[in-house]
């Protein structure tokens, strides 16, 4: 996984419990994160690190790992927007954006990061009103996912009722529903 995701999760964990509970916190887990809590925006890591993170985030929060992880996931998507806006303004809605991930966006992502390993996002279905497309990634982080659909959606001003099913097919990790309201 990398780094990006990492420096914007402790962003986003920063601003959600303190930058002493995060200190703390990425002192408590140390023995847990082979890289000792220290991330890179162009580094790789593992993704059971972010997990750790994650679980750590939540226990000390209170708050339920997938509604910390779908929150990261609208925050991270409002990084992205700041990041790589030409990603954004090259589509006129969220459904062209949402259907173009693997064929233009991820394209682009990998001339950046030619080690990344992304998640797959293929559209099963579309019309005016509905996308229903299909997530696959070996991480399974369907509220990541989740999470920067509701971000994109906010950036295009257009309101979506975002729902998934998680597994519905063997080789797909999530299947979303989503519907403008």
């Amino acid at each position: 996984m990398k780094g990006i995701v990492f420096t914007e999760f402790l962003e986003f964990a920063e601003q959600k419990i303190g930058a002493e509970a995060l200190e703390e916190i990425l002192e408590a887990c140390a023995d847990d994160l082979p890289t000792g809590g220290a991330y890179t925006a162009v580094g790789t890591y593992s993704c059971s690190e972010l997990m750790t993170l994650v679980q750590a985030i939540s226990t000390h929060s209170g708050a339920a790992i997938p509604q910390l992880v779908h929150e990261f996931g609208e925050m991270i998507s409002r990084s992205f927007v700041a990041l790589y806006p030409q990603y954004y303004t090259r589509f006129d809605n969220l459904f062209d954006f949402l259907s173009h991930i693997d064929d233009y966006i991820h394209v682009e992502v990998k001339k950046i990061y030619p080690d990344a390993e992304l998640p797959e996002f293929r559209v099963i279905e579309r019309s005016d009103d509905r996308l229903v497309i299909d997530y696959s990634s070996p991480r399974g982080l369907t509220h990541l996912a989740a999470g920067m659909f509701q971000g994109s959606s906010d950036y295009y001003s257009e309101p979506v009722r975002i729902q998934h099913a998680v597994e519905p097919a063997a080789d797909v990790t999530a299947r979303f529903e989503l519907s403008r309201v």
